[in-house]
C-alpha cells in the first residue's frame, strides 16, 4: 500500500544527494539508496541482505536514512503486510550496521541473531507439530483442507512463540534481529493464511466443527482472527459463524473473540471485553480497548462461555507482558 510512497520518497532521497551544493556523488552512494529502498518490497532480500558490508564498505554507517518506525506504525502505516515485513527487517538491520563498532561486530551480531532465530523456530515448529492431532475425515476434500489449515495453524503459533519469547530493550543486539526475524515469519504467516481462508469461505460457507473437527475449526477460527489486515475477511467469517451457533457447529467463545476483533478493527466498541490495547503497563497489565455497558461484561461473557475479563485480562498479560 506504500508502494508509491516508497518510490516517491526514493527519489526524494535522490534529488537531495544530487542537488546538494557542489560536492560529488559517488554512483555507488546513489546505487545504495536504490537498494535499501528496494529491499522494503521484499522480505527474502531484506532477509539476506548483507547490512554489514553496506555500512562499512559502502558509506552506509552514516547515510541519513528514512523514518522507518514512523512508516511500521500499526495504527498509520501505509504499507502492505510484506512491505511491513521487509520495512521491519531494514529497520532492524540498518540500526544494527550502523551502531556497531566495526563490521566484524557487526557479522557476530547477524550471525548470532539469525542462529537464534532458527534455533528457536525449529524447536517452535516441532513442539507444536505435536499439538496439531486431529481426526481426518473420511471425505478426501475435507481432509486435504484439514492438512492445510493444521499447517498454516503450526506455523502461525510457533513463529508467535518465537516473537514472544524474544523480547529485548536492547534494539542494536543479536536478540532484536531475532525478534524482527520472528515477526516478520508471523506477518508473513498471517497473509498467507489470509489468503488460504478466502478461498476456503468462498467453497465451504465455514470451517464448522462438525464437518472438519473441533481443533481444525478452531485452526480456521484463529486464522481469521489474526487477518487485522483483511478486516472484511472478517467481517464476512463472523457473519457466517453466527449461523452454526445454534446447532453448535462454532465454538461461542470463539464467536465472541471475533465478534470484538471485528468491532474494534473497525472503529466500534467491544462487547465482551477480550480485545486488551496489547501495551503492557510497567506492572505487566494489560488495559482494555473501548467497551460497550461495562457492568454488564461479565453477564454477556457468561452467556459466551468465558471466564471473567478480569481472570480473562489476567491470562493474557501473562502471556503477552510475561
Amino acid at each position: 500500500m506504500l508502494s508509491k510512497n516508497l518510490v516517491v520518497g526514493a527519489n526524494i532521497l535522490l534529488t537531495v544527494f544530487l542537488t546538494q551544493g557542489c560536492e560529488k556523488v559517488e554512483a555507488t552512494d546513489i546505487e545504495q539508496i536504490k537498494n535499501i529502498t528496494l529491499l522494503q518490497t521484499d522480505p527474502e532480500m531484506a532477509r539476506t541482505y548483507d547490512y554489514c558490508q553496506w555500512a562499512y564498505k559502502q558509506g552506509g554507517k552514516d547515510q541519513k536514512l528514512p523514518d522507518y518506525e514512523a512508516q511500521l506504525d500499526s495504527k498509520t502505516t501505509l504499507l502492505s503486510p510484506r512491505e511491513w515485513a521487509a520495512t521491519a527487517l531494514v529497520e532492524a538491520g540498518t540500526r544494527i550496521a550502523q551502531n556497531s563498532k566495526s563490521q566484524k561486530a557487526c557479522d557476530k551480531v547477524f550471525a548470532k541473531g539469525t542462529k537464534n532465530f532458527d534455533r528457536k523456530i525449529e524447536k517452535s515448529l516441532a513442539s507444536h507439530w505435536k499439538k496439531a492431532e486431529y481426526k481426518k475425515s473420511n471425505n478426501q476434500a475435507i481432509a486435504q483442507v484439514q492438512e492445510k489449515l493444521a499447517r498454516h495453524w503450526v506455523e502461525d503459533q510457533a513463529a508467535r512463540r518465537v516473537y514472544l519469547a524474544s523480547r529485548t530493550d536492547d534494539k542494536t543486539g543479536a536478540d532484536y534481529w531475532t525478534r524482527r526475524l520472528a515477526v516478520t515469519r508471523t506477518t508473513i504467516a498471517d497473509e498467507n493464511s489470509s489468503k488460504y481462508m478466502k478461498t476456503l469461505l468462498d467453497e465451504y460457507d465455514w470451517i464448522d466443527s462438525h464437518r472438519f473437527g473441533a481443533r481444525v475449526s478452531l485452526a480456521a477460527w484463529l486464522m481469521v482472527q489474526h487477518a487485522d489486515d483483511h478486516v472484511e475477511l472478517q467481517q464476512i467469517a463472523l457473519e457466517r459463524m453466527e449461523t452454526y451457533l445454534e446447532n453448535g457447529g462454532v465454538d461461542k467463545g470463539n464467536y465472541a473473540y471475533l465478534w470484538d476483533r471485528v468491532a474494534v478493527n473497525t472503529g466500534r466498541e467491544q462487547r465482551y471485553g477480550t480485545q486488551p490495547t496489547w501495551e503492557c503497563t510497567p506492572q505487566g497489565n494489560l488495559t482494555l480497548q473501548p467497551l460497550e455497558d461495562p457492568d454488564n461484561v461479565n453477564d454477556r461473557r457468561a452467556a459466551m462461555d468465558l471466564d471473567t475479563v478480569e481472570e480473562g485480562l489476567t491470562k493474557m498479560a501473562k502471556s503477552v507482558c510475561g
